[in-house]
């Protein structure tokens, strides 16, 4: 009996694999939730303008309040559910989803900085941003839960030493 030949297998080994996370999206929903109840309390506070017929200010306010909410529902569920970040052994995979342009593979030879950071919301949510750094551009991961680590993966993956 022969022994085999190893083969070489071409696919890429999964180092990590994350992507936007829900909590990032509660700063816009806190933020919707204080302008709809702004507007539903301040409405009583416009009484006194007159416009006919008398109830189309209240329908405006409810409009203004309301009509908000299946937007930041949509960008919720589309980043959560599209905005995938997948570290490899050589490559860097971003995707944004179908209504984004595609995003070029970043090979990890080409990185030249990764960087990674929050506002003082976000950080206390335990999310924020990583930005890779290349020759050509700078891409920025939105979302990300742990930023500094996931940073941190993708420098020691690159062989880059450029601090967060």
């Amino acid at each position: 009996m022969l022994a085999e030949q190893p083969q070489h297998d071409p696919a890429m080994i999964d180092r990590e694999w994350v992507g936007y996370h829900p909590r990032a999206a509660i700063p816009a929903i806190v933020f919707t939730s204080a302008l709809t109840l702004s507007l539903g309390v301040g409405r009583w506070y416009l009484d006194h303008l007159s416009i006919k017929p008398a109830g189309l200010i209240t329908w405006f306010t409810f409009a203004l309040a309301w009509g908000i909410w299946p937007l930041v529902t949509a960008v919720f569920f589309y980043r959560t559910a599209t905005h995938t970040y997948r570290l490899t052994d050589r490559f860097l995979l971003i995707d944004f989803g179908p209504l984004s342009r595609p995003v070029r593979p970043i090979s990890l030879s080409e990185v030249r900085a990764v960087t990674s950071g929050a506002s003082w919301i976000a950080r206390r949510l335990g999310v924020g941003w990583v930005e890779v750094w290349t020759h050509e551009a700078a891409t920025r991961l939105l979302g990300v839960r742990h930023p500094g680590r996931f940073a941190a993966r993708i420098r020691n993956a690159s062989g880059d030493s450029t601090p967060s």
